[in-house]
């Protein structure tokens, strides 16, 4: 009986010195706003993306932040520009 409390409370103690949290998909966004020749802004947001936060100090202090954005899915709501953007002017995204 002693072995089992002592693993248990070994394992509710390594859960509370490692957390990991992942984005929500649904909840989340990942946005930018540009100038457009100094003139004007334009605001737009990445369709998919990843990411997740890791940390082993409540304070969050040691942190580790990945976050991972599919630049093919950029949107600007104007197809022109997005498809002007995906060709490497701006962003190669066959290549990243």
């Amino acid at each position: 009986m002693k072995k089992s409390v002592i693993v248990i409370a070994l394992l509710f103690v390594s859960t509370f010195t490692f957390a990991q949290w992942t984005l929500d998909k649904g909840h989340s966004k990942a946005t930018f706003i540009a100038k457009h020749h100094g003139i004007s802004e334009v605001d737009g947001y990445f369709k998919k993306m990843d990411g997740k936060i890791t940390a082993s100090k409540d304070d969050l202090s040691d942190a580790v932040f990945e976050l991972t954005i599919e630049t093919p899915s950029i949107n600007t709501d104007l197809e022109m520009r997005d498809n002007h953007l995906k060709r490497g002017v701006r962003i190669n995204a066959e290549q990243y």
